[in-house]
């Protein structure tokens, strides 16, 4: 993510019904791989650190940001690298953290990283932009280098060596406003920044209609499509 995309997150996060709902599914998704006071919990291209700020996952959390320090949160400990040569040792991780990063990056050596730092149990859960007929200027200005299908997320994990124990959909109920704006905003940069900046009324009704589905998600009902996908994978043991 370019610093300045960076920046504009940084102002919106907190209170947006997408970010908000992403992460009540990723704390859900956590939970199923089980949690406890000494798991260690990796955030990959953290961004803000608003993830594990908000969600307090685990006392031994923290995250990598290749433009940490811009934006990053004095309550989560945080340090620079990339994605593909992350300054971590290896097998030292129980379960690390992806959120909308494998797009922006060469995934399968993205993958293989975060795999040489987990431990032999160690998961790792992915969420990533769904549906390659949703690509607009938006995954151009966000760095997007692709968007995935359930299909490709799954091939794009087992390729990396890690078994997928679960890959869903999520944002479902707001695809059909999505795709339609992203077919009238060609050309007007007011609508196609419309996604960012919504109406208090409107971030409020958006929150509930998300929040609402993330609710089902729970309780293991889910939308059959949506804009974004979630994974949640195991590293495939050697022995």
């Amino acid at each position: 993510m370019r610093p300045d995309r960076l920046d504009r997150v940084a102002l919106i996060e907190d209170d947006h019904f997408w970010f908000r709902a992403r992460r009540r599914i990723v704390a859900h998704a956590c939970r199923s791989v089980g949690l406890s006071s000494s798991t260690v919990v990796l955030d990959v291209g953290c961004g803000t650190g608003a993830t594990l700020r908000h969600l307090d996952l685990s006392p031994r959390s923290f995250g990598i940001e290749p433009h940490a320090g811009i934006h990053s949160s004095p309550t989560v400990p945080t340090a620079a690298g990339a994605v593909e040569s992350l300054p971590v040792r290896s097998t030292s991780v129980d379960l690390a953290l992806a959120l909308d990063v494998l797009e922006h990056v060469d995934d399968q050596a993205a993958l293989r990283e975060i795999g040489r730092v987990l431990g032999p149990s160690g998961s790792v859960i992915v969420t990533v932009p769904a549906h390659p007929a949703l690509w607009s200027f938006r995954d151009e200005d966000a760095g997007h280098l692709r968007r995935y299908t359930r299909r490709t997320l799954r091939q794009t994990l087992n390729d990396a060596g890690f078994t997928v124990e679960r890959c869903s959909s999520f944002h479902g109920t707001i695809l059909p406003l999505v795709a339609m704006n992203r077919v009238v905003s060609r050309g007007s940069s007011r609508r196609r920044d419309a996604e960012d900046t919504p109406s208090p009324r409107l971030n409020r009704l958006l929150g509930r209609l998300t929040g609402a589905e993330a609710a089902l998600a729970e309780r293991g009902i889910r939308p059959p499509t949506g804009t974004s996908l979630i994974a949640v994978a195991s590293k495939v043991s050697l022995s």
